[in-house]
């Protein structure tokens, strides 16, 4: 009977799977046959469309997307010299990536160079042991068409736009399968095809009497269209309400493709452009889509200014989509005397606490350190580079930001203050301590080291919690600007779902473990899903010269800098991920002089216990085992040493993966100190990383 039950439980599981899939397919159909009935451009040619509606771009070209690349060359040229100094100017790098994409190259993740053809291949994959969910995603959110305007080939950057829109249909075709690579795609064709009618200062008479512009165009501007209701018809809000960062790049997209649109066709375009059924009667587009995206700085940013998702690359990832937006905003408002007088005040005060938290981070490296996973996307990337080098986002912003027909009455310094409510930082900030009490992340600066603490949770929800490591009191360590303590990357998602889980693992991390069981446990089969049973947070937060208070909500997160060598920052953190076993587990932070100074604390063990202590080191740091108890590490530039208490009952180096980049998988070395732990005792294990001089350590 039992044997029975189980084959018609099994059975009535295929069968509801089977219904969900015919399910699927009968709403795509659907929607394709909607699609076909309220788009006229179905039953026109391109030219009757656009000799109906015209192209309104004004005379002079304007776009905002033409002025914020005019001004990221100036920046380049202006501040960039030095730090490019191997690469060259703008200009040299723009042109160099231009003609790799010519030659039939794709930057997969912004790094990985992989030959596609010309136009592309759209089946194209890296390679890996297996096929990975993000490389076709990748590749067909044409990023490259983006980076071939800017680069003035506009020829090149149509003939690929071209070269998907008649190959890969929608709902069919390859890149229609998430809503989120639809939008950034149909963001980067947007903003494309405006700098290239804007560099060439096209004006309505002149397209519409160019046939050669006309059958370039056309199908753009009607694959625009399509983009754009694919994705209001899909946007992607989980069951309960909750979003996460696809509905933000979603309505980002939406706003900048509605937007362009009218600057293309002007007002006539609206009734083509589908809105969701919430929607108020008469409402046009633009509107709609600011309103929602200003929506979103209140719900997805958290109180101290990161973004909720626990990673830095997808904190990266929003800091980009609000800050070019919000630029694009500015500009397009005019002579605004004051920020309170533009449109989108919402996403501009979202821009300015990602944009302060990402200028932030980068005291620590110039690199963005990983923090969960770090995927190598992008929204619009402008300037060709490595995902986690923000500089010219930084760059951009500033200078925009600086305008005094823009921002005259507000300095950075004041709206800083206003909407991320934390003091300026004042100097060079050498001794210094920065807290994101709401992400779970610390800052500590003293002197030439730097370290960066992390006790995150597992994103704001169930949701939010994909991206997410079992990295619950770990830290990265950097002396005299270069890394030492590092976390391991992210490797592939489904590509290689063991190395998924190995490099968002525990013993990946540089925390401690107890008896091998992980923080908060996997689930086969469910690479995006990461319980939060540790629950980790910061208990204390202060410095031995002037103690703070954390206020319930967070709001006060930065801790002013001392010039005192008398400074010295502490946070202490707590998860519960073992505390069947042996309770609350807490981590100290604390510089004594110039020494770092790491206590770990656990509760009574109810067993016999074990301790693994771990430190991931960066693939350039080299390792030496110096008697029981300490470890010398050194690079070409700098040395230290890390020394256990008390001595470990063995300490070795091993091999373990390291990804500098999404998609790129290398080794590095793995430090563990292992103490047992009686049935009664309390675990209490502390680390000293001192730097010493390189002849010392020679």
């Amino acid at each position: 009977m039992e044997s029975g039950w189980n084959v018609m439980t099994q059975r009535n599981k295929i069968v509801s799977a089977a219904l969900r899939r015919v399910h699927r397919i009968v709403l795509n159909l659907k929607t394709l046959a909607e699609n076909r009935r309220w788009n006229p451009c179905r039953s026109d040619s391109s030219a009757d469309f656009l000799a109906r509606n015209g192209l309104q771009m004004a005379e002079s070209g304007w776009s905002p997307w033409q002025i914020l690349t005019d001004y990221l060359k100036d920046s380049f040229q202006d501040s960039f010299q030095d730090s490019f100094r191997d690469s060259g100017r703008f200009e040299q790098i723009l042109a160099s990536r231009a003609a790799d994409i010519s030659r039939g190259y794709h930057f997969f993740y912004g790094t990985m160079k992989v030959q596609t053809g010309f136009p592309p291949r759209w089946d194209t994959t890296t390679e890996s042991k297996y096929s990975d969910i993000k490389d076709q995603r990748d590749l067909t959110r044409l990023h490259q068409c983006l980076q071939l305007a800017v680069a003035n080939c506009s020829d090149k950057a149509i003939a690929v736009m071209l070269s998907f829109i008649r190959t890969q249909r929608p709902l069919t075709g390859l890149g229609w399968d998430c809503p989120m690579d639809v939008a950034i795609r149909g963001a980067n064709m947007a903003v494309a095809l405006e700098l290239i009618l804007s560099s060439r200062k096209c004006s309505s008479q002149h397209l519409c009497s160019n046939v050669s512009m006309i059958s370039d165009t056309g199908p753009i501007l009607i694959s625009l269209i399509e983009h754009h209701n694919f994705v209001s018809r899909r946007l992607e809000i989980m069951w309960d309400g909750s979003v996460t960062n696809h509905y933000l790049a979603n309505i980002a997209s939406l706003w900048i493709i509605s937007s362009s649109l009218e600057r293309f066709a002007g007002q006539a375009v609206r009734p083509l452009l589908i809105l969701p059924s919430n929607a108020a009667k008469g409402i046009f587009p633009q509107k709609y889509w600011l309103a929602a995206f200003e929506r979103e700085a209140e719900r997805q940013i958290l109180v101290d200014g990161f973004f909720g998702e626990s990673s830095t690359g997808y904190h990266r990832l929003a800091a980009e989509m609000f800050c070019l937006c919000a630029l694009a905003m500015a500009l397009e408002t005019g002579n605004a005397h004051d920020t309170a007088t533009l449109s989108g005040q919402g996403v501009l005060d979202g821009a300015t606490k990602l944009m302060e938290t990402l200028q932030r981070l980068r005291t620590f490296h110039p690199l963005i350190p990983s923090i969960g996973d770090e995927d190598g996307g992008n929204f619009l990337p402008l300037f060709p580079t490595e995902p986690r080098d923000t500089e010219w986002l930084v760059k951009l912003w500033e200078k925009v930001t600086d305008m005094e027909s823009t921002f005259r009455k507000k300095s950075n310094e004041k709206i800083q203050q206003e909407k991320t409510q934390s003091p300026c930082m004042t100097g060079k900030n050498e001794n210094s301590l920065l807290l994101w009490p709401r992400a779970g992340l610390a800052l500590m600066c003293r002197g030439a080291m730097k370290v960066l603490a992390a006790f995150t949770p597992n994103g704001r929800d169930a949701f939010t919690s994909g991206h997410s490591h079992n990295d619950k009191l770990s830290f990265s360590l950097a002396l005299e600007g270069e890394v030492f303590i590092t976390d391991p990357g992210t490797g592939r998602y489904t590509g290689d779902p063991e190395l998924r889980d190995i490099l968002r693992s525990t013993s990946s991390h540089s925390t401690f473990m107890v008896n091998g069981i992980e923080q908060n446990p996997f689930h086969s089969g469910k690479p995006f899903f990461l319980e939060d049973i540790s629950r980790a947070t910061a208990t204390e937060f202060s410095s031995m010269a002037r103690p703070a208070q954390l206020t319930p909500s967070g709001e006060h997160s930065v801790q002013p800098d001392s010039g005192d060598d008398d400074f010295t920052p502490v946070v202490k953190a707590l998860h519960h991920g073992y505390r069947a076993i042996c309770g609350v587990c807490s981590r100290e932070w604390f510089f004594q002089k110039s020494s770092l100074v790491i206590r770990d604390r656990t509760e009574v063990f109810n067993e016999k216990g074990e301790i693994v202590e771990t430190l991931i080191l960066a693939p350039s740091i080299k390792s030496r085992i110096s008697g029981t108890s300490t470890i010398e590490l050194s690079s070409a530039s700098a040395a230290m040493e890390v020394e256990f208490r008390p001595c470990p009952a063995f300490l070795e180096t091993l091999s373990v993966p390291f990804s500098p980049g999404y998609g790129q998988v290398t080794s590095s070395e793995r430090i563990i100190a292992v103490f047992s732990v009686s049935p009664g005792e309390m675990g209490s294990i502390e680390m000293v990383a001192r730097p010493v001089q390189a002849d010392e350590n020679s």
